[in-house]
């Protein structure tokens, strides 16, 4: 070996990386000790041999065309790197990846390649373990929703991940910068960022900083983001600078959504005034709120683990809870009216309502049941219903729940072609009973009635009070016939009409009574509820009419009196509107027969039936209200008349009597309209009488007697009329500031031939007169009668004996005529 050779060879064994090489034919002919230690063979043992044996067989063709090709480059000093990764053979025979260099150099005419090997398995192990955790990061970041941003102050370069842009909504092409970061925060949530990346910017050293906001992304959705920054900084504490921001964005939208859901649940849970109890899937109970012990009175303690049919009350059978289970099994949801028992036994009404919550994959797990107690509200809604719907003093059906079951009736009756019955019927006198003993006395004795009335019908009838003294019967399925269904209806009502007759034992009172009934028998709808109602209520005023005590029915001729009734009715609406009323006056006077003034008489010139007189309209009037403005156009037109007369001596002393109806003296302001009219018209209110009847004036005996003092403070006099057909007691007419008291025409038609209405008519003088009133009889038509009434002490009268009602200017004709004939 030459001695140059020496320190080389010395130095190839010394080299650290394994060095081969090869003559031009692939013999080894230098292998170094990091070779031996890479191949695991002696230097002796490959020195002489092909290189191929270092080569795997399957790469060996591989390995020969890089070399073949390295070689032909005509290059005779050249070094090379093998293109990619080689694979090389150990002793052992394991497989290993290595790295070389190699050079081709001609040595005096010799060709020697020469290979520097480095065994790289471990490296490109880690390499590949790196690269399979960076696609698992990757892959997770991007399941996380996490997006990484890095800017660069210095060079402002900026990179932002594609889960960034995709949470942004940035195109993968567009670009971006800080500011389109900052351009996104949402307005009021701004001013927290830049605070924070401040905070940073102040303190020492690197600073991070984490905070959650609102961005606003460019198709207006607004996100909740959280945000984690870290800033690099450079320079000195006095000029430090950022030069580095690296972050990663999360969009956190949901969670929050969830947070905010589960707080809310959680409150909702927690301060819910409903009791909730939830069950696990074999339904055992796992938990419940606040509000249900408050509700029930257990504790999560004494329930949990136990099965909600511990509550059960036993008042729904098992097919309630079984349409209830079914309910839930197919739709995931019941709710209605249950009855369960608290934890010390008492039953309470609960309106509940039931959900199957299930997992995703659709299995059960838990069922949640929220309820409001309802025991109070039932028992007010009950409270509220028989209030509406019964009277407080009886306990029957009201008017109201009268209707409800007149329809039933009326329903049925037309689906089985069967009658039913409708009675109505109020107790004769009753006012009276009030008047006399007292409305407590009444009420005792309207409860009695309403005892008897139900005694005297069937279970499936109806007995109702309408108010004051007047009841309804419904009698249903009575005959398909209507004449034995009348006959039925009438033994009801004859049952009843007995029944009612018999004493009664108020307190320590014997009282005697009787009722008015009126029938009607119904089939279906053939009339109207409203009809029916009207039919029996005309039906028993009929039988009022013809002497109380007793029984009438509904027929044509009462059907065409209503009628009549109902286009008195029309025709009287527009009557005073059209000039189609007029007063006459009926002449009153003394014992001597002179003229003491005149009674107003009002008449309806009604188109078509001529003159109509009070009787033939007041009622009607009464009822419909139109007695008000009639009874004022009375008033307005009297006083007018007064008024002229105070201009004429002849007629200035006299004074005009007119009736006033129990429904223009009850109007609250009745006194004020009397004396406007009286200051307007300049009317002495001495010459105005007004004629009160005794029911008027008994119907409320305080309020009465305090009105007539008002208007006796004005001027005003007061006539009792028609007295004698009421029923006021002594105690009574001696408290009324009456001036005079009008006999009825009834009792002086008959009272020269009748003792009874004789007694009658000197009973009623001789009280007035011990009462300091004065009397005045209505109705006198002979001389008989008026010597009869001077005789026992009357000295004013009025009636066809003396004139007949006349209109106006020939009553002041007639006035006049007499009046002349006393001054002469």
């Amino acid at each position: 070996m030459p001695e140059t050779q020496v320190p080389l060879t010395a130095l190839i064994d010394s080299a650290m990386d394994a060095i081969v090489s090869t003559d031009e034919y692939q013999q080894i002919i230098i292998f170094n000790g990091a070779a031996e230690l890479m191949f695991g063979y002696r230097a002796d043992e490959v020195i002489g041999h092909q290189l191929d044996m270092l080569i795997p067989l399957r790469h060996r063709a591989h390995h020969r065309k890089n070399v073949d090709d390295f070689g032909k480059t005509g290059v005779t000093t050249r070094s090379m790197n093998m293109p990619g990764v080689s694979y090389a053979l150990r002793a052992d025979g394991e497989e290993f990846l290595f790295e070389a260099s190699i050079s081709k150099v001609d040595v005096e005419g010799q060709v020697i390649y020469t290979a520097i090997l480095r065994d790289i398995t471990s490296r490109r192990l880690l390499e590949s373990a790196m690269r399979l955790n960076e696609a698992r990061l990757s892959q997770a970041v991007d399941i996380a929703g996490v997006g990484f941003f890095e800017h660069d102050k210095v060079s402002e370069e900026m990179y932002w991940s594609p889960q960034m842009r995709v949470i942004f909504g940035v195109g993968p092409d567009e670009p971006v910068s800080m500011q389109t970061l900052l351009d996104s925060v949402f307005p009021a949530d701004k001013e927290k960022l830049l605070s924070a990346m401040d905070s940073v910017q102040r303190a020492s050293g690197e600073g991070c900083f984490a905070l959650s906001y609102r961005m606003l992304r460019r198709d207006g959705e607004i996100r909740w983001l959280a945000v984690q920054i870290h800033i690099s900084f450079a320079g000195s504490d006095e000029a430090r600078h950022a030069v580095r921001l690296v972050g990663a964005v999360r969009d956190i939208t949901r969670r929050i959504a969830s947070e905010e859901a589960l707080q809310l649940a959680s409150s909702v849970y927690q301060s819910s005034h409903e009791g909730i109890l939830v069950t696990d899937e074999n339904n055992r109970i796992v938990d419940i709120n606040p509000a249900f012990t408050e509700l029930t009175g257990y504790t999560l303690n004494e329930v949990k683990g136990r099965d909600p049919r511990m509550f059960q009350s036993g008042m729904h059978g098992p097919a309630f809870y079984q349409e209830m289970w079914q309910s839930i099994q197919d739709t995931g949801h019941w709710q209605g009216e249950i009855w369960d028992k608290r934890r010390d036994g008492v039953l309470h009404a609960k309106w509940i309502s039931i959900s199957a919550i299930r997992h995703p994959d659709g299995s059960l797990f838990r069922y949640v049941a929220q309820f409001t107690d309802i025991s109070e509200k039932k028992r007010r809604d009950e409270l509220i219903w028989t209030q509406a719907n019964f009277d407080a003093l009886t306990s029957l059906p009201n008017r109201r729940l009268l209707a409800d079951r007149l329809s039933q009736a009326m329903s049925a009756s037309m689906r089985s072609g069967i009658y039913c019955g409708l009675l109505s019927l109020d107790l004769d006198h009753f006012k009276h009973l009030n008047d006399t003993l007292g409305h407590g006395m009444g009420d005792k004795l309207l409860v009695e009635v309403a005892r008897r009335l139900q005694d005297c019908v069937r279970e499936e009838d109806t007995v109702a009070r309408m108010g004051g003294d007047e009841f309804l019967v419904v009698l249903k399925k009575l005959s398909a016939d209507q004449s034995e269904a009348a006959l039925m209806a009438e033994q009801v009502a004859e049952k009843i009409r007995c029944e009612l007759c018999r004493p009664y034992h108020l307190d320590d009172i014997v009282y005697h009574s009787s009722s008015s009934i009126g029938i009607v028998v119904l089939r279906g709808h053939e009339e109207s509820e409203e009809n029916a109602l009207s039919h029996v209520d005309a039906a028993m005023y009929q039988a009022k009419a013809r002497g109380r005590n007793s029984i009438g029915f509904f027929d044509a001729d009462m059907q065409a009196a209503l009628e009549k009734r109902s286009q008195l009715e029309g025709a009287l609406r527009g009557a005073l509107d059209r000039g189609e009323f007029t007063l006459y006056y009926q002449l009153q006077v003394d014992q001597l027969g002179h003229a003491t003034g005149a009674e107003a008489l009002l008449r309806w010139n009604r188109p078509g039936y001529g003159m109509l007189l009070p009787e033939q309209f007041l009622a009607v009037a009464e009822e419909t209200g139109l007695i008000l403005p009639i009874g004022q156009w009375v008033l307005d037109t009297a006083c007018g008349e007064l008024a002229r007369w105070q201009t004429d001596p002849l007629l200035a002393g006299l004074r005009i009597s007119i009736n006033v109806s129990a429904r223009q003296f009850r109007v609250a302001g009745f006194v004020e309209q009397v004396s406007e009219v009286l200051n307007r018209l300049g009317v002495n209110p001495r010459r105005l009488n007004l004629e009160l009847t005794e029911t008027l004036v008994l119907d409320n005996v305080e309020a009465s007697i305090a009105k007539m003092n008002q208007l006796k403070q004005l001027g005003v006099t007061f006539s009792m009329d028609d007295f004698g057909t009421g029923y006021s007691s002594l105690s009574y007419l001696s408290r009324l500031p009456m001036d005079q008291i009008k006999i009825d025409e009834s009792f002086v038609s008959d009272m020269t031939t009748s003792s009874r209405d004789a007694a009658m008519v000197t009973t009623i003088i001789s009280m007035a007169q011990s009462l300091g009133m004065a009397v005045i009889a209505e109705g006198v038509e002979t001389d008989v009668q008026r010597e009869f009434l001077a005789h026992r002490g009357c000295k004013s009268y009025q009636g066809y004996f003396y004139e007949t009602p006349l209109p106006v200017a020939e009553l002041v004709d007639k006035l006049k005529n007499i009046n002349n004939q006393y001054l002469s």
